[in-house]
């Protein structure tokens, strides 16, 4: 290894050199890959080899950030290939598809449940004790959740 100089360099030339500004100089000195400089002057030798040292870590980090982008492209891809083998299976339905069929099943169901609250379960409830309006409260909350179901299972049926 060849013996270090103790030849200046000056701040100007320095950032000739690199193409760097003398605050951007001062700032990678700063994180430890060469001594700052004394006067306006570098040490030349520690100075070139600590940005040798800084450019090397720089091209490191691109190359390992380009790295992790391929990587996340690759997931990516992945995941659209996983997504369009399970649309041609038809193992989903599209959201444009689905959002009409679901919103027709609510509708038939709000008007199900309404009508159970307001003309059947109102009329049964009157002059009930408690227990017996909880019984009919759950008969007809089963009622409900039986129709909501087989609403479902035809939909579920038809799509598949």
């Amino acid at each position: 290894m060849a013996t270090p100089s103790k030849k200046k360099l000056p701040a100007a030339d320095f950032a000739e050199l690199t193409g760097l500004s003398d605050r951007q100089l001062r700032n990678i000195a700063q994180k430890g890959f060469f001594p700052p400089p004394e006067r306006g002057e570098y040490d030349e030798d520690k100075s070139l080899r600590g940005m040798i040292r800084y450019q090397a870590e720089l091209l490191k980090k691109k190359s390992s950030t380009l790295t992790e982008e391929k990587e996340g492209l690759t997931r990516v891809r992945r995941l659209r290939e996983e997504f369009e083998l399970e649309a041609r299976k038809g193992e989903f339905v599209p959201r444009d598809d689905i959002g009409p069929e679901l919103r027709s099943i609510s509708m038939h169901q709000r008007a199900v449940l309404l009508h159970k609250l307001e003309r059947e379960l109102a009329t049964k409830l009157e002059g009930r004790t408690t227990v017996e309006r909880l019984a009919l409260l759950k008969q007809a909350g089963d009622d409900v959740c039986q129709i909501f179901n087989r609403g479902v299972e035809k939909w579920t049926a038809e799509a598949t």
